[in-house]
């Protein structure tokens, strides 16, 4: 039996409201934006056209954005070439409190690399798989933020059991949970991988990935994931995505939800995401989209 989803709050086409409240009558709780600076250009680029998945968290008050990809030269229908980074960006705050760009040609990944997931950490930020235009990768690795040296620094962590892209993944706790993806980039069909790391058994013997029973819906690749309180517990929310494991049928949108227990170690399916789809159905697909927890009981997508 299908649970109600009591937790969701779609906020990508509401967040006007927020806007629309002037600062010296904001109430509380309302969403306020704000812009920062633009990501610099690329090392050898005049500009920078945007990037797409890069690893991106928040570590010593510093966000760092480290690699992704785009079309430099023209957009895909327009006859361009996707290109992969491995450039590091690092925005922090001046004593002023504005914010700043730090850049240096030093600032590079081992590769160029976008498409993996990344998890802010208090240890860094863990980075996750990922692919370039011709493979995908298992390399997990910490991206630190030395603020006194100011300079980035890596730190090897076990590779996941199979390269992985185009997944996703939350921190519960002191574990790290991965959904879905792609295993291989010349036959793109996603998958059901669900995986674990337990941060809390680093040094230790026991310190790698676990493959665990996934959820109990179709396979998916890009979906949405969250960790929030069930009311009792913490716990690990996947949502919508994509699903083109079946070569014979054309890629769906997918607008189903779940949620994993680590203490009972179950999925529990949810409502659909609420919303009406194009086909006219109920549902909404969010796939390749964000989520954060927010409050005691709610996540943002």
């Amino acid at each position: 039996m299908k649970k109600t989803l009591s937790v969701i709050v779609i906020v990508a086409m509401c967040c006007s409201l927020a806007f629309g409240v002037s600062s010296d009558a904001k109430p509380q709780g309302t969403l306020g934006w704000s812009e920062l600076p633009p990501l610099p250009p690329a090392t050898g680029q005049q500009e920078q056209n945007g990037v797409a998945s890069p690893f991106a968290g928040v570590h010593n008050a510093a966000l760092i954005v480290a690699g992704g990809a785009n079309f430099q030269e023209g957009r895909l229908w327009e006859g361009g070439k996707k290109i992969w980074w491995d450039d590091v960006f690092v925005l922090t705050k001046t004593e002023t409190s504005e914010y700043q760009w730090i850049t240096d040609a030093s600032f590079k990944l081992s590769r160029p690399i976008a498409y993996g997931v990344s998890i802010s950490t208090s240890d860094g930020i863990v980075c996750i798989g990922g692919c370039d235009a011709e493979k995908n990768y298992s390399d997990v690795f910490l991206l630190k933020w030395n603020a006194e040296a100011k300079k980035v620094e890596f730190e090897t962590l076990p590779s996941l059991p199979k390269p992985l892209s185009f997944m996703e993944g939350s921190l519960v706790g002191d574990t790290i949970y991965i959904a879905g993806g792609y295993e291989s980039l010349k036959n793109r069909r996603s998958t059901k991988n669900f995986l674990a790391l337990d941060l809390s058994k680093k040094g230790t013997s026991d310190f790698a990935w676990e493959e665990l029973e996934p959820w109990p819906g179709p396979a998916r690749f890009v979906p949405v994931t969250a960790a929030q309180s069930n009311g009792t517990t913490d716990c690990f929310y996947l949502f919508s995505g994509r699903d083109d494991s079946d070569p014979d049928s054309e890629t769906k949108m997918l607008t189903d939800a779940y949620v994993y227990n680590p203490k009972t170690k179950t999925w529990t399916q949810l409502t659909d995401i609420l919303g009406t789809a194009k086909d006219g159905s109920d549902g909404k697909c969010t796939a390749a989209g964000t989520a954060i927890d927010s409050g005691a009981n709610h996540i943002l997508i």
